[in-house]
């Protein structure tokens, strides 16, 4: 998919925004190597995941605060600020190894507020937007934000098939470790 087709491709989805190289490299060589230093916990998929503020419980679907040792770093709040996020209180890393993804979802309607934004680190993929028949492709680059409100949040699903290359600009690009880091506000 090319950059052009991309962007017409998004625009069907009301309430979905994307930009590439919102972060430097540097800043993206500090978040990895911060995250990378951090203790992993295994999500359904066998994910690797962190979570900071709360903790989003997939087995119950519960959400519960998290003690002060697992409150934000100041480095994901200083980043949501430079985003100009709509101030997140919870925020779960994802790391996908290649070939591993992610089934169609919406983040949790009853826990998480209208806005969830998605930092992609250090490989790209493709997410696929999806409601009933339509889907929607995007290729997430490295260093890119998309964020999901409205339309895009409540009534569109978005998953990452379980593969190991994606088709970018007409070439196979295979990919690598991705990490995700994905800002959320709980509901009060």
């Amino acid at each position: 998919m090319d950059k052009i087709s991309q962007i017409t491709s998004l625009a069907q989805v009301q309430g979905a925004s994307y930009e590439d190289y919102v972060i430097t490299y540097e800043q993206e060589s500090s978040l990895l190597e911060y995250i990378a230093d951090r203790k992993w916990t295994l999500a359904p998929g066998n994910r690797e995941v962190q979570q900071y503020g709360y903790y989003y419980d997939y087995n119950t679907r519960t959400i519960k605060e998290l003690k002060e040792d697992n409150a934000i770093p100041q480095i994901f709040q200083d980043i949501a600020d430079e985003l100009k996020l709509d101030n997140p209180d919870q925020i779960i890393i994802n790391k996908y190894e290649p070939g591993q993804g992610i089934a169609a979802h919406m983040d949790h309607l009853k826990w998480f507020a209208d806005e969830i934004a998605s930092l992609t680190l250090g490989s790209g993929t493709t997410m696929i937007l999806k409601r009933g028949k339509k889907a929607v492709p995007i290729y997430l680059e490295p260093r890119s934000l998309i964020k999901l409100t409205g339309d895009a949040r409540y009534k569109w699903t978005h998953q990452i098939d379980g593969k190991k290359t994606d088709k970018v600009n007409g070439k196979i690009v295979p990919r690598e470790t991705r990490i995700s880091i994905t800002f959320r506000k709980v509901k009060n």
